[in-house]
C-alpha cells in the first residue's frame, strides 16, 4: 500500500486541531497515513505554504503521496477519497463555508492532495506568499505549466467555526494579501520565473518536536 502523510498548518485553532484528529482517525481507514501538524511560531504572518513545504520536507522519506489539509475542514462523505492519487486533486469540492456549491477543481484550496513525483516537479510551494490568500492559485497554476493531471473527486467538507482573516465575506484584502496578489500577477506575465522558489528553497529551523498517540506536532521558526 502506499503511504499518505497529511500535514496541517497550524497556528492558534486549538479548539479545532482538538476535533480535526479524533475525527479523521475515525474516518480513515485501509489506508496507511500519518498526521503531521506543522505549528508556525509566531512573530511573523502566517505563512501556509511554506509550512506545506516544511511538511513535505519532513515526511517525504516515508511516504508516497501527500494531503494539504486545512484543520477547520472535516469530510462528510464517501467522495473525500484519500486513497492514492497520481496527480493533483481537490477533495474539498463542496464545502459548507460556501453552502455547498461546487468550487472550481484547479483551484486548490482547503483539501489538495498529490503523488511526491508531481510535487517535486513543480518545486512545491512558493514560500514568498505571508499572510492569507494566492499561495493555492500559485500551485494550481505551477502544475498546470508542467502538466500535472487534474483528477475529480466530489468531496463535501464540514467548516468548523472561525474568525474571518480578513479577505473573506466582502472583507478588506490585508496589506500582505494585496501583495500577495501583485507577486501572482508578475509571476503570471513571467512564467520563466514561477519556479524560482520553492520546495529547493526551503530554510526553516525546528524549534520543537512532539509526538503523540494520533499525530506528530513540530513547531518551526520560518
Amino acid at each position: 500500500m502506499h503511504n499518505l502523510a497529511i500535514i496541517v498548518p497550524y497556528r492558534d485553532r486549538e479548539e479545532h486541531l482538538n476535533k480535526f484528529i479524533p475525527f479523521m482517525n475515525n474516518f480513515l481507514s485501509n489506508i496507511n497515513y500519518e498526521i503531521l501538524v506543522i505549528e508556525q511560531t509566531n512573530g511573523k504572518p502566517f505563512n501556509r505554504a511554506k509550512l506545506f513545504n516544511v511538511g513535505f520536507d519532513l515526511s517525504k522519506h516515508n511516504n508516497d503521496y501527500f494531503c494539504f489539509h486545512d484543520v477547520d475542514l472535516l469530510p462528510v462523505n464517501e467522495k473525500c477519497d484519500y486513497s492514492f492519487v497520481n496527480g493533483v486533486t481537490k477533495l474539498a469540492y463542496e464545502v459548507s463555508q460556501f453552502n455547498f456549491n461546487p468550487r472550481p477543481y484547479d483551484e486548490l484550496g482547503g483539501v489538495s492532495m498529490i503523488d511526491k513525483e508531481s510535487f517535486t516537479k513543480v518545486n512545491g510551494f512558493r514560500n514568498e506568499y505571508w499572510g492569507w490568500g494566492v499561495e493555492d492559485n500559485d500551485f494550481g497554476h505551477r502544475c498546470k505549466l508542467k502538466n500535472i493531471q487534474f483528477i475529480r473527486r466530489e468531496g463535501r467538507y464540514l467548516s468548523l467555526a472561525h474568525t474571518s482573516n480578513g479577505d473573506t465575506n466582502g472583507g478588506i484584502p490585508s496589506e500582505h494579501t494585496l501583495k500577495n496578489r501583485q507577486l501572482f500577477n508578475l509571476l503570471l506575465k513571467n512564467p520563466s520565473l514561477m519556479f524560482n522558489d520553492g520546495i529547493d528553497t526551503l530554510k526553516y529551523e525546528i524549534v520543537k518536536n512532539e509526538k503523540f498517540q494520533n499525530y506528530s506536532k513540530v513547531t518551526v521558526d520560518i
